[in-house]
């Protein structure tokens, strides 16, 4: 026979998992328009944590920019989803102290060089964002040295959504760094 674990329960007997959820609901209702958090409003909620938590504390803003561009749909805004994914990780603050956030700032910095920033219309806005054609890709390969088969295909194989270009994501996961 399974034993439940019991979850913990206030007076109102809301459980300590449902407590968080509505937490970090709240968080992004404040921080976010329209559904979307921008990168300047994830900022903000970044700062604010600053002030309490001490991983945050002098957090540089590139990477700040590169967790959010990992975190987020292809670099553009985060969705509640996005924001609850990053949330819920128990290491969610490695990647701005550390080897981690080394990594990614040394990974941001490569994906930035070699990246252009394009602005993608919604209905709502009008959001820049990072993107790596494969024109870029190939520049990147050829200045790393790096010889593959066939440089489409690898590109393919990379651009996971097939929108024709690598988003931080999808970059960070063929470097396998982190």
């Amino acid at each position: 026979m399974k034993s439940r674990r019991k979850k913990s329960t206030d007076s109102d007997g809301d459980s300590s998992d449902e407590r968080n959820e509505a937490i970090i609901e709240d968080v992004f209702a404040k921080y976010s328009r329209n559904g979307y958090m921008s990168r300047h409003q994830f900022f903000l909620v970044v700062s604010k944590l600053s002030k309490h938590v001490k991983e945050l504390k002098g957090v540089e803003n590139e990477t700040v920019e590169a967790a959010f561009n990992l975190f987020s749909t292809g670099g553009q805004v985060m969705t509640l989803g996005e924001f609850k994914k990053w949330w819920s990780e128990s290491d969610k603050f490695s990647y701005f102290v550390g080897k981690r956030s080394r990594m990614i700032s040394k990974a941001y910095a490569l994906y930035k060089k070699y990246s252009s920033v394009e602005t993608l219309n919604t209905s709502t806005d009008n959001f820049k964002a990072r993107r790596m054609t494969l024109k870029e890709f190939l520049k990147l390969l050829e200045d790393l040295k790096i010889e593959v088969e066939n440089d489409g295909d690898e590109f393919d194989q990379i651009d996971q959504d097939g929108d024709g270009v690598l988003s931080f994501k999808e970059f960070c996961a063929w470097l396998k760094w982190f």
